[in-house]
C-alpha cells in the first residue's frame, strides 16, 4: 500500500505572491522615472517654510480691504490696486513670477509704481501660450498675491 502524498501548497503561494509584488515594485518604478512631477510650484518648500508669515501678510491686506485687477496690455503686465475706499494704494511694491513648466525656470518681473496704484512691468519678448503666473504686491507689512494663468 503506497500512502498518497499531498503537496503543500504553501511554497506556491509564496512564490507567486514575491513574484506579484515584484511585478507591482517594477511597475512603480517604471512610472516614477517616465512621468514628470505632479508639483506644479516649483518654490512649494520655499513658501511652506513663511506659510505663517504669508498668512499674517495676507490677513493684513485683508483687513485694510484691498482689491486688485490685473490686465495684460500692449506687453505690459498691469495691476492696480486699491483700498477698500476704492482710491488707489500707492507706494506699494511687487514682483510677477512667471513660470514656464516645459523647461521648469522662472522669469522674475519687478512691479514698479506707474502711477498712484498702478503698477505694471514689461512682459519679455518671445513668450507665447499660456503660462501659470504668482502676483505679489505688498506695502508696509500687507502683502496681497494672486495666482494668475497669462495666455500670451
Amino acid at each position: 500500500m503506497n500512502p498518497v502524498s499531498r503537496r503543500n501548497p504553501w511554497p506556491l503561494w509564496l512564490l507567486l505572491l514575491g513574484a506579484f509584488f515584484l511585478t507591482l515594485t517594477a511597475w512603480s518604478v517604471y512610472r516614477a522615472s517616465t512621468r514628470g512631477s505632479a508639483v506644479t510650484d516649483p518654490g512649494y518648500y520655499s513658501h511652506g517654510l513663511r506659510f505663517n508669515d504669508s498668512l499674517l501678510e495676507r490677513q493684513a491686506a485683508e483687513g485694510l480691504g484691498w482689491s486688485v485687477a490685473t490686465a495684460v496690455q500692449d506687453g505690459w503686465i498691469r495691476v492696480r490696486l486699491s483700498g477698500r475706499d476704492g482710491l488707489p494704494v500707492a507706494g506699494g511694491a511687487g514682483e510677477v513670477v512667471i513660470f514656464r513648466v516645459r523647461t521648469g525656470s522662472e522669469t522674475r518681473l519687478v512691479l514698479h509704481e506707474l502711477s498712484p496704484g498702478e503698477y505694471g512691468a514689461p512682459l519679455p519678448g518671445g513668450l507665447r501660450g499660456e503660462f501659470p503666473a504668482e502676483m505679489s504686491l505688498g506695502r508696509d507689512g500687507a502683502r496681497v498675491s494672486r495666482r494668475l494663468q497669462l495666455n500670451l
